[in-house]
C-alpha cells in the first residue's frame, strides 16, 4: 500500500471516530447580503476552487470553494458513485472539536454517479466535506479548512504573489512538479509543466515533521491554489495520469531558506558515495570504474577551487582503500579507467601536496606508458588483447604526463606527452582523429588489417563532447610545461568548435549519441551510463584553457559566457530536489531514479567550471 493510500485509509477510519461521538451542534443558517446556507446553486458559483478530494469504496469526495463569492462559500460534492450515496458539509469555529453536522446533505439520485450540495458560507471558521457508499458504514472526510492567515486563505489564486528565486522541484516522467514557495517563507503552490490535461499536481501539508500529511490539497492537473504553511511542513506532489508513479519534492518548512547550490550539488554527490568501498555507486565497479574517478575528481576541484574541505577525510579514505591507485576489477583492462584514476591523484596531490599521491599517479602512467605500440603510426591502445587506439586513452595519457613533468617527476614524462602531440599531428592513424574541416575530434581507429587504419567500428568517427574536452585540456596542460603557443591555438580551436557545433539553440552542450539512454546503463542496478559524465569532463577541462587563456590577455569572454551558460541551463530546466542534477543539461528528467552518482558529477563539474569566472 502506497503513502497516500494509506492517508486515506487513516483519514477515513479517524472521521468514522468523530462521527461516532456526540460533538455536533445546532446549525444556525448564516447569511450574508441576502444569500443564507444552502440558497445557491454551485452551478452559479463566480469561481471553483478544489481545496481537497479524499476517496472512501472508488468514490471520489470533494471541498469546493469560491473566494469570489462574498469572501467565501463552499460545498461538497461526491463522484463516481452509485444512487442513494450521501454527501454533505460540516462546519467548525472551534478548529474542529466541535462542529456542525450533515450541512446540505444530500444524496445521489437514481440514473446518476455524482451529486453536490448547495453552496455554505465558511464564514471565518473551518469547513469540510464528508460522504459515504450508501450501503457501507464507513465515512470519509476531508481535512478541515481552509487556513486563513495575513495573505489569504488556502486555495486562493497565485497569480500576483510573489514567489522565491530558487524553489525546490520532482520530475516524473518528464514532467517537472515545482514548489512555489512565498517570499514570506509562509506559503507555498505546486505547479506541473510539460503535462496533460489528465495529468495531476497536488500540495501535501504535514504538522508532524512528515509521518503524516493532508493529502492532495488544492489537486489539479497545472497549478494549485496558495495554502499555507502554517508552522508545519509542505510539499509539492505530482503524476502523469496515465502512470502509478508519483515524484515529490523534499518537504519545506516556514522561513526555510533555500541551500547554497554551489554547496549543496556536491552534498549530494557525496550522498552517492559508500565508504565501504571508497568508491560511489550503485553499479561501481561491477560497471566499470572510470566514473569513480571522475567524481573523485570532481569532489577535488570543487575543494581546490572552493577551499572547501569538508571531505578531505574522503581523499585519504579513498587512498587507503585502493594503495595501487585504482580500484581492484576483475573485467578486461581498459587503460583509459586508468588514465582517469591517474589525473584524479594529480589532483589529490594538488590539493594536500602529499608525495604519496603523485605516487600512484606516477606507477598508473607507467603501466600505460607500455601500451604503445606501432599499430595505426603510434599511440597507447584501449584495451589489452588488441590495437584499438582511441582517442580518450591518449588524450588522457596526454594530460597525466605532463601533469607529471610539471609536478617534478622526470622519467621522461614530457617526451611522452610530445609523442602523443606528435602522432596525432603527423602521422596518418593520428590524423585520422582530428576533423579538420569542424576542428572536432573523433573517437578511434583500430588496425584493420596489416597496415591499414581505419575507425573502430561502430562509433570510431563519433565526436564526443569529452574527447573535445580532454584534448584541450592536455594541450593546456602541455603547454604549461614547455610554453608552445601553437598548442594553446590548437586547443583554443577544439574549444570553439565545442562551444558553437556541439551545443543547442540556447548553448547548452548537446552531442544527440550521448543523450539517448536516459542517463542509465543497468535498469535493475541503477548503474549510470558512460556518457553521463561526458559533459563534465569537457567543462572541467575548458575551465582550465580558459584559466591559461585569461592570463596571456588572449580572448575568453566567450567561453566565460559559455560555462556560465551550462551552470544556469541546469539550474533553470534539469534540476530535482534543491540541486540534484538529471544527464540532459537542457532538460528534462524521466524520473528521479535516472539521476545517478554519474549525471550529479557531471553537475558539480559545472558548478565548479562557472566558479569565479
Amino acid at each position: 500500500m502506497n503513502r497516500i493510500s494509506l492517508l486515506t485509509v487513516l483519514a477515513v477510519c479517524a472521521a468514522t471516530l468523530l462521527i461516532a461521538q456526540p460533538q455536533a451542534m445546532a446549525a444556525p443558517r448564516i447569511c450574508h447580503d441576502g444569500i443564507c446556507d444552502g440558497d445557491k446553486d454551485p452551478v452559479s458559483a463566480r469561481e471553483d476552487r478544489l481545496l481537497q478530494p479524499v476517496e472512501q469504496w472508488g468514490r471520489a469526495i470533494e471541498l469546493h470553494v469560491s473566494y469570489a463569492d462574498g469572501g467565501g462559500m463552499a460545498w461538497a460534492s461526491i463522484g463516481r458513485g452509485a444512487p442513494g450515496d450521501p454527501v454533505w458539509l460540516d462546519r467548525s469555529f472551534d478548529g474542529g472539536s466541535t462542529w456542525e453536522p450533515h450541512l446540505g446533505i444530500t444524496s445521489i439520485p437514481a440514473g446518476a454517479t455524482g451529486r453536490r450540495t448547495r453552496m455554505h458560507w465558511i464564514d471565518g471558521g473551518l469547513i469540510r466535506a464528508c460522504g459515504k457508499a450508501g450501503d457501507r458504514p464507513e465515512v470519509a472526510c476531508t481535512t478541515w479548512l481552509p487556513i486563513c492567515r495575513s495573505g489569504g486563505c488556502d486555495g486562493a489564486d497565485p497569480d500576483g504573489v510573489a514567489e522565491r528565486a530558487v524553489n525546490p522541484h520532482a520530475w516524473v516522467w518528464y514532467r517537472r512538479v515545482t514548489l512555489h514557495v512565498a517570499t514570506d517563507g509562509e506559503r507555498a503552490w505546486a505547479s506541473m509543466d510539460d503535462g496533460v490535461p489528465a495529468d495531476e499536481v497536488w500540495l501535501d501539508r504535514s504538522r508532524t515533521g512528515g509521518a503524516s500529511w493532508d493529502g492532495r490539497l488544492g489537486l489539479t492537473a497545472r497549478r494549485t491554489g496558495v495554502y499555507a504553511i502554517d508552522g508545519g511542513l509542505i510539499r509539492a506532489c505530482g503524476k502523469a495520469g496515465d502512470r502509478p508513479e508519483i515524484a515529490c519534492t523534499p518537504w519545506v518548512s516556514p522561513g526555510e531558506q533555500p541551500p547554497d547550490l554551489n554547496t549543496k550539488v556536491v552534498d549530494e554527490l557525496m550522498l552517492r558515495y559508500d565508504p565501504a568501498k571508497a568508491l560511489w555507486g550503485p553499479g561501481e565497479p561491477e560497471q566499470g570504474i572510470w566514473l569513480s574517478a571522475n567524481a573523485f575528481t570532481a569532489l577535488l576541484d570543487h575543494m581546490i577551487r572552493t577551499g572547501d574541505r569538508r571531505y578531505t577525510n574522503t581523499v585519504t579514505e579513498i587512498a587507503n582503500r585502493h594503495p595501487n591507485g585504482v580500484p581492484a576489477h576483475s573485467f578486461e583492462d581498459y587503460y583509459d579507467d586508468f588514465a582517469w584514476w591517474g589525473l584524479a591523484w594529480i589532483r589529490a596531490y594538488d590539493l594536500t601536496g602529499a608525495q604519496s599521491h603523485l605516487d600512484k599517479a606516477e606507477r598508473i602512467a607507467t603501466t600505460i606508458r607500455a601500451q604503445w605500440n606501432s599499430a595505426c603510426g603510434g599511440g597507447v591502445r584501449w584495451r589489452a588483447g588488441d590495437n584499438v587506439k582511441n582517442l580518450i586513452t591518449n588524450t588522457l595519457y596526454l594530460k597525466l604526463a605532463a601533469s607529471l613533468h610539471r609536478r617534478g617527476r622526470t622519467s621522461g614524462w614530457l617526451a611522452e606527452a610530445q609523442k602523443v602531440v606528435t602522432w596525432l599531428r603527423d602521422t596518418s592513424g593520428g590524423r585520422m582523429l582530428y576533423d579538420q574541416a569542424t576542428g572536432l575530434m573523433r573517437d578511434g581507429v583500430h588496425e584493420a588489417s596489416p597496415g591499414r587504419c581505419a575507425y573502430f567500428p561502430p562509433l570510431g568517427a563519433n565526436t564526443y563532447t569529452y574527447l573535445q574536452g580532454t584534448m584541450a585540456g592536455g594541450l593546456t596542460e602541455l603547454y604549461r610545461a614547455t610554453g608552445d603557443t601553437g598548442l594553446l591555438d590548437w586547443a583554443a580551436t577544439i574549444a570553439d568548435a565545442t562551444t558553437t557545433r556541439l551545443v543547442t539553440p540556447r548553448g547548452v552542450l548537446f552531442y544527440a549519441p550521448e543523450e539517448g539512454g536516459d542517463g542509465l546503463k543497468d535498469e535493475n542496478t541503477r548503474a549510470p551510463s558512460d556518457d553521463t559524465a561526458f559533459k563534465g569532463a569537457t567543462v572541467r577541462n575548458l575551465r582550465e584553457l580558459y584559466d591559461v587563456s585569461v592570463t596571456l590577455g588572449r580572448p575568453t569572454a566567450h567561453w566565460r559566457t559559455f560555462l556560465l551558460a551550462q551552470r544556469q541551463a541546469l539550474i533553470d530546466r534539469n534540476r530535482s530536489g534543491w540541486a540534484e542534477f538529471g544527464p540532459h543539461w537542457e532538460g528534462r528528467i524521466r524520473l528521479g531514479r535516472y539521476i545517478t552518482f554519474g549525471s550529479q558529477l557531471s553537475a558539480v563539474d559545472a558548478f565548479t567550471a562557472a566558479r569565479d569566472v
